[in-house]
């Protein structure tokens, strides 16, 4: 039993850069519900404590639910959390393991507790939680036309029935070869070629390795390397958490090289400390060949979980004064009474405990609704486990459903049917990415933006949003019920209150992001910088005056580079992970790396481009390159193939081709993936992969064909890969188009000879610039560059412009960089910039050192950007940067002049405005 406050938060609907989450709060523990992607940034944008979550609970294995699943492991490692435990459906054990290439946290141990039907309920001292499956009407066209494995595997291997759903065992594919896709062909040639490559590194004299697929159920062959094929399902089960032992639940260390020590047991290891530019090589943990073969194979599941879950009983509140009138003595009479335990008093009169106590409360009951599209409705809605929550019992009420909705379930007739059969008090939450709005999810980025774009509005565009909150209560169907009485749409940090009281609690909301309204509160800061506001004024009129000049550019002109992600490892409040497009107009788009986040990125820049879609972009994608296999680079991914899926199955079209360029590791993690959730990785207009260092060899092989397909349809004369020093398997890729212009990204490396000499004189560079000048040691350390390093490999290939990118997250805005000249910009993200605008850049430099000046030389800009973010957040009540304000700050009446000089700062308040400012 407790006494103690409880609630949950909306940490994300579905706003394109945020993805439906929910955060179960209770003093001692923490509980999570829905982990998809972009959840890791939203977290650290709000500040939104991890250290005491432990328990993860999915409601679907698919990238729409976990897609976050594992940045969230490592800010959950970074946080101090080392057991944590993940709940979900089918394939959720095959998924974990699957991401062994690029997730190896070696002090954390991870559990997977893959729920089936029959599952025992979660329980601790806090929450009940249990679970419920639903399923989609299989025999729908709908459901058909979107999943055409199920059509291709016809035969009784392959057939799903009742049974099959509903049994505790839930076979999986056997893999015994009969329908092998060309996608998995490919993935298992690399995976030989692979334990080759390894085998060779540990000792050249040994014979090549191939896993036969004729091996026997659960044999090694003569290399001792675990064949996945024809594995029993306890095998496959087994293969798979000891992989993910392998990638969790260890002690050693981990040095530069890449190459695991255990040290001496004599040896004390400190507690690590977060880095945030920690990227360990990708082959750290992969001591065993046998980390490199394919995991058994599996087959989607289209399940969702939903989960009814209740809190503790809280105790009734006990009464002092009942007590002592019937003779007990405060102390250790008190107390037993209060626990609920009799006491005996010397005359032998016992006093009960529900003598002075109220009675006990049942711990408040809610439910996480997740229902994809109306295909599920009917499995839903028939499903008894929800029947002893109607009304009329009232033992069992539900104080608040959250509904994870597809678009078209909530105006559903039965679905609405449904929510009216609980009790009229019951709150009901909409996540829906039809029906919410679609505010700033990351507002120090939008701030970011703003400020920018008064520098050239061409360049840095405002973020796209959409604050109309929707009347859920009016539909123009005039035979749709109505929704029930307490039924909301839910907004980002929402609290709904459990205990003491169960109410809706906007405490912790922010004031919206507003760009078109001055006397919004968000952007108030910009008017007590006064000197960013005259040279921008003087930046914006330079820019005017050079436009005439940027016509005579020549080729390439239009050719547009947008930097979508500039941030290095994990995102921040200020930048996402790595990710840049290039639009080459008549052709096409390439995307140069992908990390996390990289779709909600694309929505915010162009979602209301005038000139071109969200979905102009995804259907005319035609190569992502990855660089390496560290995941800031390549785990926005899945979630561009998913919506290319989608937007051509609304359509009615085929997925246009689409051509990948990865390290050979990528192909084999997208197709262990493909195997929980179909990516459209097969068919001749499907997804084709060619091997980076395939391109460097000039291999005569598929390979080819696939490149120069890409190249002709880009119009590109070349396109190649270099191997550069960052981990194993790490390129940077070169560009040229037929009509001469040239582009050279070097992905995350130290600086390289052979790419300073693979394509002299390009008209852009973009160069990864993780630290700042006077960090050299610690470049050369984690295998990367300096700015000054960066400008010098420029400065060598005669590089025609350069844009600067992957910055530390320790500077949260701005790096330093020495001798910023002409047509040399440092990347800030949304940033959308044409060859032929490249000069602008540098007309930018005065007004960004006004905006962002060095630490210590522009102290009274600094305290103004400081104050407009205190007076920001000093807007939310009960928020964690108001209470420190009004706790530490002896806030000081502004002069007359808007000014506040910093002779007038305290010590308290020169400290909370550096926080404001890292905030």
């Amino acid at each position: 039993m407790a006494t103690s406050k409880s609630f949950l938060q909306i940490l994300g609907t579905n706003t394109g850069d945020s993805s439906p989450s929910i955060l179960a709060y209770f003093e001692n523990t923490r509980y999570l519900f829905a982990v998809g992607e972009g959840s890791q940034r939203f977290t650290i944008e709000n500040r939104v404590g991890l250290s005491k979550l432990s328990n993860i609970f999915l409601t679907r294995v698919a990238w729409e639910g976990l897609g976050g699943v594992p940045g969230m492991l490592l800010s959950l490692r970074d946080a101090g959390n080392r057991n944590i435990t993940i709940h979900g459906g089918t394939n959720l054990t095959h998924y974990i393991a699957a991401t062994r290439h690029f997730v190896f946290r070696m002090s954390s141990k991870v559990h997977v507790n893959e729920l089936q039907p029959h599952s025992p309920d979660f329980q601790d001292a806090n929450l009940r939680v249990h679970h419920v499956f639903i399923y989609p009407d299989r025999t729908h066209a709908d459901f058909k036309r979107m999943n055409p494995e199920i059509d291709e595997h016809s035969s009784a291997e392959f057939e799903i029935t009742e049974d099959d759903l509903e049994s505790p065992a839930r076979k999986r594919f056997k893999g015994d070869g009969s329908a092998i896709t060309a996608s998995n062909s490919i993935a298992d040639r690399i995976t030989s070629s692979l334990i080759n490559d390894k085998a060779e590194s540990v000792c050249p004299t040994s014979q090549p390795v191939v896993s036969s697929p004729n091996q026997p159920n659960g044999t090694q062959d003569s290399k001792n390397l675990f064949s996945p094929n024809r594995m029993s399902e306890a095998e496959a089960l087994k293969r798979r958490h000891q992989v993910i032992h392998q990638m969790f639940n260890r002690a050693e260390a981990l040095t530069v090289d890449g190459i695991r020590r255990r040290p001496p047991p004599h040896v004390k290891q400190p507690r690590s400390k977060f880095d945030p530019d920690a990227t360990p090589d990708v082959s750290a943990g992969k001591r065993k060949a046998t980390d490199l073969v394919r995991l058994p194979r599996t087959r989607p599941a289209y399940e969702c979980i939903c989960y009814i879950a209740q809190g503790p009983t809280m105790k009734g509140k006990f009464h002092p004064q009942k007590a002592k009138g019937l003779g007990a003595q405060p102390g250790n009479q008190f107390g037993m009474l209060y626990n609920r335990i009799p006491v005996t008093l010397d005359d032998g009169t016992v006093i009960y405990p529900d003598q002075v106590n109220d009675a006990d409360v049942p711990g408040s009951i809610f439910i996480i609704i997740e229902c994809p599209n109306a295909l599920y409705i009917e499995s839903l809605t028939k499903n008894s486990a929800f029947e002893p929550h109607f009304r009329g019992n009232t033992q069992n009420e539900v104080k608040v459903i959250i509904h994870i909705l597809g678009d078209d379930v909530l105006d559903h007739v039965q679905y609405r049917n449904w929510m009216n059969e609980f009790p009229e008090d019951t709150q009901h939450l909409i996540i829906s990415r039809k029906h919410c709005p679609k505010p700033i999810v990351f507002t120090g980025s939008a701030i970011m933006q703003y400020r920018l774009s008064m520098i050239d509005s061409e360049v840095f565009r405002v973020p796209a949003y959409d604050n109309m909150m929707q009347n859920l209560h009016t539909s123009s169907e005039a035979d749709v019920p109505a929704l029930p009485r307490w039924t909301i749409p839910a907004t980002h940090l929402l609290i709904f209150q459990l205990n003491p009281l169960a109410i809706v609690d906007t405490t912790e909301q922010r004031p919206l992001f507003n760009a078109d309204d001055p006397r919004n509160g968000v952007i108030h800061g910009i008017h007590y910088l006064e000197k960013f506001v005259t040279s921008a004024e003087e930046a914006r009129l330079n820019v005017e005056d050079t436009k005439a000049v940027e016509d005579d550019y020549g080729p390439g002109a239009d050719v547009m580079v947008t930097m979508l992600g500039t941030g290095a490892a994990l995102p921040s409040r200020f930048r996402n992970v790595s990710s840049a497009l290039i639009s080459i107009p008549n052709y096409g788009h390439i995307l140069l790396d992908a990390g996390e986040g990289t779709y909600g990125q694309m929505y915010r820049r162009f979602a209301h481009d005038a000139e071109q879609s969200v979905e102009n972009i995804l259907l005319n994608l035609k190569c992502i390159f990855i660089s390496h296999m560290h995941a800031d680079h390549h785990l926005g991914v899945i979630r561009l193939l998913l919506a290319r899926r989608e937007l051509c199955f609304k359509n009615g079209t085929q997925s246009p081709p689409l051509c990948i360029i990865g390290p050979p590791q990528y192909w084999i993690w997208l197709c262990e993936y493909s195997e929980v959730q179909n990516l459209g990785l097969d068919g001749d207009k499907g997804v084709h992969f060619i091997r980076a260092d395939n391109i460097i060899r000039e291999r005569d092989n598929v390979y080819n064909a696939y490149l120069e397909r890409v190249k002709k349809t880009l119009g590109l004369k070349l396109l190649s890969t270099i191997v550069v020093d960052h981990c194993t398997y790490a390129y940077a890729l070169i560009m040229q188009h037929q009509d001469s212009w040239k582009i050279v990204y070097s992905g995350d490396c130290r600086p390289s000879i052979k790419l300073m000499e693979a394509l002299p004189a390009p008209n852009l560079l973009i160069h990864e610039a993780t630290f700042e000048a006077d960090h050299g040691d610690e470049a050369v350390d984690k295998r990367h560059c300096t700015t000054a390093e960066a400008v010098i490999v420029a400065g060598r290939m005669k590089a025609q412009a350069l844009i600067l990118t992957h910055f530390s997250q320790r500077y949260p805005r701005l790096p330093q960089v020495r001798d910023l000249k002409n047509r040399t910009a440092a990347a800030f993200d949304l940033m959308s910039v044409k060859l032929k605008q490249l000069r602008r850049f540098g007309l930018y430099g005065g007004a960004l050192v006004d905006l962002y000046p060095t630490f210590g030389d522009e102290v009274r800009d600094q305290a103004m950007d400081a104050f407009g973010a205190i007076d920001m957040a000093m807007q939310r009540s009960e928020s964690s940067i108001s209470r420190n304000v009004r706790d530490e700050v002896d806030c000081k009446p502004m002069l007359p002049d808007g000014v506040i000089e910093a002779d007038m700062m305290n010590e308290a308040m020169q400290k909370a405005m550096e926080e404001a400012l890292q905030s």
